[in-house]
């Protein structure tokens, strides 16, 4: 974050094996991959920081099948 800013903006997209996110409208971005076993996908926010952390806004929607017929 730059000097000023007090708020943290991330999209993150989880497709299966792989994890997108972008950081401030895309200033940062990470990929990464990671195996879930079949049916437990799961989605952690985890704050090491000394501060407290709010989620103003979380917004979770299933993605369909991506394959073209």
């Amino acid at each position: 974050m730059l000097a000023g800013e007090s708020t943290l903006d991330l999209r993150v997209l989880i497709d299966r094996s792989i994890i997108e996110v972008f950081a401030m409208g895309g200033r940062g971005a990470m990929t990464a991959h990671d195996y879930p076993s079949e049916g437990s996908a799961m989605f952690h926010l985890v704050n090491w920081g000394e501060s407290p952390l709010t989620v103003r806004n979380l917004s979770i929607a299933s993605m369909a099948c991506g394959w073209a017929l």
